[in-house]
């Protein structure tokens, strides 16, 4: 017997720190979204008594106001400490980290589809995107590096050209005093036709939300919370690009996963409706969690996460990106003047085992500990193709913990 809407379970998600497109403010490294699964009596009687420890003149109890003062972080401790297990989860992007991911996304996955290569299924993207991020500013100039990520920022934002794109990317590659990381670069150069067909398609249909961290975010917390609750409605604070991406939301289960060939995405269990966080108490909670797990995971990316011990959350802090990029047999001309780099026939090796020879050794080791590398989302599809983009959790800023949503205990 189905449920009816009405009856289904209700979770409540709100978001922190989100500047859209502009993924390098650096004043906002770190993007979260969180859901809340609570009782509504439950939730009113935390936000009550939050309201009750605070100064009578203030209006909606933010997680910003709050945490300001000792009194409004004491309240919030109170508050969590309330909120049964697995009631409320999160969703960390580290955006620096996205960007490197997007640029692997966009302009290196497709030269490896025209060849028949899937980079996602054995989480390659995921590493290649992962060794160029940690690699450039340490075997390069970090400026360069730094460059680079906003050249294509600004590029698919229609506000840099690929030419400008290509001068940043050969800058960090003559910067880079490795000679085996310099071919990893070279990676990007060898796919310029791909960015220069990209380009048009951005002119002629544009893609406003190619780069927010929202719609994949919010798919990843949603397939959690529906393996637990199954169909459930979702309600989420006012949001409009939330709201501009909802029917893509509701269709994800019509795309081809690329990760799992043969199959098709998840379906977002739950159906989308929008309200005011000064209705539901349920969406207060949500700030609170999503304020408290920005913060925690800004000082933990800044290097300074002793300041913030006051937070009991627990678990890693991992970074959704958005993962795809390449591969070519040897021999194959780039075109545009450049030669393949000798790494594009070794793309492999950054597979897992079951796609290398017993001689190989990986690359990088750490994506296969990684947890919900297969929550794939379909909701920021690559700019070249009509095919779904892909979501996967990675992390740059803790290597010791195992990268898992967080809860509340």
């Amino acid at each position: 017997m189905s449920t009816s809407s009405s009856e289904r379970p209700v979770v409540y998600v709100d978001e922190s720190a989100n500047s859209g497109q502009n993924l390098l403010d650096p004043h906002q490294p770190v993007f979260t979204v969180a859901g809340v699964h609570l009782p509504a009596d439950l939730a009113a009687s935390i936000v009550d008594e939050v309201r009750g420890q605070l100064p009578s003149n203030l209006r909606e109890p933010k997680y910003t106001s709050l945490a300001g003062s000792s009194r409004g972080r004491k309240s919030l401790m109170n508050a969590f400490s309330r909120l049964p297990k697995g009631s409320v989860q999160t969703y960390l992007v580290h955006k620096r980290f996205m960007v490197m991911t997007k640029m692997v996304d966009v302009i290196v996955e497709p030269m490896a589809h025209r060849d028949g290569y899937n980079l996602y299924e054995g989480k390659e993207s995921l590493a290649l995107a992962d060794l160029l991020h940690l690699g450039g500013p340490v075997l390069g100039d970090a400026d360069a590096y730094d460059r680079m990520l906003h050249a294509f920022v600004d590029w698919v934002r229609q506000k840099a050209t690929t030419d400008e794109l290509y001068a940043a990317v050969a800058a960090l590659k003559s910067s880079v005093r490795d000679r085996r990381f310099a071919e990893w670069v070279e990676v990007l150069e060898y796919c310029r036709p791909v960015a220069d067909e990209t380009a048009a398609e951005v002119a002629s249909e544009g893609h406003r939300d190619e780069l927010d961290p929202a719609i994949p975010s919010l798919y990843c917390l949603a397939t959690t919370f529906g393996q637990t609750l199954g169909k459930f409605r979702l309600v989420y604070d006012a949001s409009k690009v939330v709201d501009r991406n909802t029917t893509r939301l509701h269709t994800v289960h019509l795309f081809p996963d690329p990760a799992r060939p043969g199959e098709f995405m998840n379906p977002l269990m739950g159906a989308i409706e929008f309200a005011d966080s000064k209705d539901h108490p349920q969406l207060q909670v949500a700030d609170w969690a999503a304020g408290a797990t920005r913060q925690w995971a800004q000082q933990m990316a800044a290097g300074t996460s002793s300041r913030v011990s006051w937070s009991r959350l627990h678990g890693p802090g991992s970074s959704a990106a958005y993962g795809r990029h390449p591969s070519r047999a040897e021999g194959h001309d780039g075109g545009e003047g450049v030669a393949e780099p000798r790494c594009m026939a070794h793309l492999a090796a950054l597979a897992p085992s079951r796609n290398r020879g017993a001689s190989h050794k990986p690359v990088i080791a750490h994506p296969e500990s990684h947890t919900n590398s297969t929550c794939h989302a379909a909701l920021s599809r690559p700019l070249s193709r009509a095919r779904p983009g892909s979501c996967h959790v990675a992390s740059d800023l803790h290597r010791d913990y195992e990268p898992s949503p967080l809860f509340w205990t």
